[in-house]
Order: structure tokens, then C-alpha cells, then sequence
């Protein structure tokens, strides 16, 4: 093509890979806010929220 609208194959590879990139971080978020974060706050209660950041240590340290 010589239109100005040829996209050599690295910069291709390089698009996809962000591309995907962003939908992972999508998920990551996804899961952070939508899962993670309400297994591990209990509104109206320090307590209990302290005490679930402990048990799930490894939830918390995901989110």
C-alpha cells in the first residue's frame, strides 16, 4: 500500500499487545472493585473489616 496508511508489523504486534494489555487491566479492575473490595469492607464496621483484612491477607494484597 503506499496510500500513508501501511502499518509495519512491529508497530501491529506492539498495538496488540497494549491492546490486550488494557483489557487485562480491565479485569484486574474489574475484580479489584467488583469482588476483592466487598469481601473485604463491612460498611459500619471496623471491626469486622480489620479482621477480614487479616483472615484474607492474600484477597488484600491482589486488590
Amino acid at each position: 500500500m503506499k496510500n500513508g496508511w501501511e502499518i509495519s508489523p512491529h508497530r501491529r504486534i506492539a498495538a496488540l499487545a497494549m491492546g490486550l494489555a488494557l483489557l487485562l487491566m480491565a479485569v484486574a479492575a474489574g475484580f479489584a472493585y467488583g469482588y476483592a473490595h466487598n469481601q473485604l469492607l463491612v460498611q459500619g464496621n471496623a471491626e469486622k473489616t480489620v479482621q477480614n483484612l487479616f483472615l484474607h491477607n492474600n484477597l488484600y494484597t491482589a486488590e
